[in-house]
């Protein structure tokens, strides 16, 4: 911190020995001075001018450096006497008191997955976002996502190019007043999790937050059970009419994820159809081209990127 002091002569005549003090301020150990005829030292500063003119200033540069655990007001007391009389000595000593300046920073922290079920045995993908409402920067912004209960596999990335596998815990030395980071988190959900997924993120920062309402965010997905219009990621048709009326001819299931393999097998456990790269081909004919009977028929889909799913369908003739 710097400080001006300005010492005027305002006459009406020439002031002999003119002493200028200024000691270091409660707290303050590192303190330099310099002035405008060409004068400096370290430490408190005292000087005389042997003259000074009627009309003339000197002025004096008062560098301070304020510890970073200094706390309270800072009081600088600047004193100016004289051999010569002077007639108006209101002036002669000055006081300058700074309140200490606490910086802050608003982080508003945001997590979701945008949604409120999750499906078991699928991926479940969160986005962080923390934005800093200032005033200040904020410093070492830590955002720590831990792996919820039960899950082992979780990847991240952030908007700043870094990633990482397992819990989050990354520290971004400034976010600056306006600006906004974003983490993307996902996590793979084993096929036997139950209850619910519950992921909670918390962003801390070595400057000071005024409202830390926003600096924690909880996301609870409930586990979709099927049928469920609210969650289902698709619906699988439980049964097909094959009677030429593009109404229902085949079992379509163009609207689920990649499909490696469909199998279908009767009530026997018998296998009768099957195909690679599975879309809606199946029109309810066994792999010799012959037309299966009206009846129940299982299937197992083998997913490119998630687990078999099972379950049967009914051929009406």
């Amino acid at each position: 911190m710097a400080y001006t002091i300005t010492v005027t002569n305002n006459g009406p005549d020439s002031a002999a020995n003119v002493r200028v003090q200024d000691a270091l301020p409660q707290g303050i150990t590192v303190m330099n001075w310099t002035n405008s005829l060409g004068a400096s030292g370290t430490g408190a500063l005292s000087d005389v001018i042997p003259t000074l003119a009627n009309g003339a200033a000197v002025t004096y540069t008062v560098t301070i450096a304020v510890p970073e655990s200094y706390t309270g007001n800072l009081t600088n007391i600047a004193v100016v006497t004289s051999d010569t009389l002077d007639s108006d000595t209101t002036c002669a000593q000055c006081t300058d008191t700074d309140q200490q300046y606490i910086f802050t920073a608003d982080l508003v922290t945001v997590k979701t997955d945008n949604k409120d079920y999750y499906v078991a045995g699928s991926n479940v993908v969160y986005t962080i976002t923390v934005t800093n409402n200032g005033p200040d920067d904020a410093e070492n912004v830590t955002v720590q996502d831990a792996l919820p209960q039960g899950i082992m596999v979780m990847n991240w990335t952030s908007s700043l190019g870094t990633s990482g596998t397992g819990a989050l815990l990354e520290t971004t030395p400034l976010l600056a007043n306006g600006a906004s980071l974003t983490y993307t988190v996902t996590i793979a959900v084993p096929d036997n999790f139950t209850g619910n997924l519950t992921n909670t993120a918390v962003v801390t920062s070595t400057t000071l937050d005024p409202d830390t309402s926003c600096t924690e965010c909880t996301d609870v997905d409930e586990k979709c059970v099927s049928p469920n219009p609210d969650c289902d990621e698709y619906v699988i048709p439980r049964g097909i009419s094959p009677d030429n009326d593009t109404k229902n001819d085949v079992f379509d299931l163009s609207k689920l994820p990649p499909i490696a393999k469909l199998q279908i097998f009767n009530r026997y456990g018998l296998r009768v159809y099957e195909r690679n790269n599975y879309v809606k081909e199946w029109d309810g004919r066994a792999d010799d081209g012959n037309e299966l009977p009206t009846g129940t028929y299982y299937y197992v889909i083998h997913f490119k990127e998630k687990s078999p799913e099972t379950g049967w369908v009914y051929i009406n003739r």
